[in-house]
């Protein structure tokens, strides 16, 4: 009689044990909690790459990110920080994969810090146009190479300086070709050109920076013009992370395909 009221209970808990277990499972689907650590169970969701939005990224690069699993074998999951608020604080970036920077031109210096501390202990970052170029409450300061915590020591490009006042930064318009330097490079497939309309902000190639892809255009007077597209930053002896530079908003490029190996290429990246 007592064995048998064991049994009883014991299976009226298996549904519980059930449901909790598909509970479980249902959450990690959608990104909830992520197993991806845990063996055996962890290989059913392969891997969750966690990318923080700094800024206003656009909308067309959000969708590519949220509708990207079966092309880069691994789910996104996206935290949007769309002020500078939350990254005055050290560490705050210490659980993401990737960062991507976009349209916010001013951070604070706290910010500037979280963002390069994070790089150099090895986190990848995609990082386009003028973002993070000005220092909140300093109109004399634009670049990235300007003042303490110098984000320069991370990134591929240089952009502005020290001024006597704000100067804003130098773009304009480019229609023509977007043309691959690096025609090996994991970004591009094998892919040497592509027709392009967008605008492009001057940069010049960093120190630490490697030349990916080049715009090619001609000025009002009928010269050709050569500007750098796309930088990388190099890592000495595999030491720190990587960055990605764009110098044009790459949703403007209509190639899902590239942004997407750009989240690859940083994702298997060691250095």
């Amino acid at each position: 009689m007592y064995g048998d009221q064991q049994k009883s209970h014991a299976e009226s808990i298996i549904p519980i044990v059930l449901i909790l277990i598909l509970g479980i499972f249902v959450l990690a689907k959608f990104g909830v909690i992520d197993l991806s650590g845990v063996p055996v169970v962890g290989g059913l969701f392969g891997t969750t790459i966690k990318v923080a939005l700094i800024g206003h990224v656009d909308p067309k690069i959000q969708e590519y990110l949220h509708t990207s699993d079966a092309v880069i074998g691994a789910r996104i999951q996206t935290v949007p920080f769309a002020d500078d608020s939350q990254l005055r604080f050290d560490n705050v970036l210490d659980d993401y994969d990737i960062l991507i920077v976009q349209n916010i031109p001013v951070c604070s210096r706290a910010a500037r810090k979280t963002i390069t501390n994070k790089v150099k202990a090895g986190g990848r970052m995609i990082i386009i146009g003028d973002a993070c170029t000005q220092i909140e409450g300093d109109e004399t300061v634009y670049g990235w190479d300007i003042g303490i915590h110098l984000m320069g020591d991370v990134m591929p490009a240089k952009i502005g300086g020290v001024t006597h006042e704000r100067i804003p930064v130098y773009r304009y318009p480019v229609q023509g070709k977007m043309l691959a330097v690096d025609i090996d490079h994991p970004l591009f497939n094998g892919y040497k050109e592509w027709d392009f309309t967008s605008t492009v902000y001057e940069v010049f190639i960093n120190d630490n920076g490697k030349l990916l892809a080049t715009f090619e255009t001609t000025s009002s007077s009928g010269k050709p013009i050569v500007v750098p597209a796309i930088l990388e930053s190099n890592s000495m002896m595999g030491l720190g992370g990587k960055v990605l530079y764009f110098a044009f908003n790459p949703a403007d490029l209509q190639s899902e395909t590239m942004f997407l190996n750009a989240m690859l290429y940083l994702k298997n990246k060691q250095g």
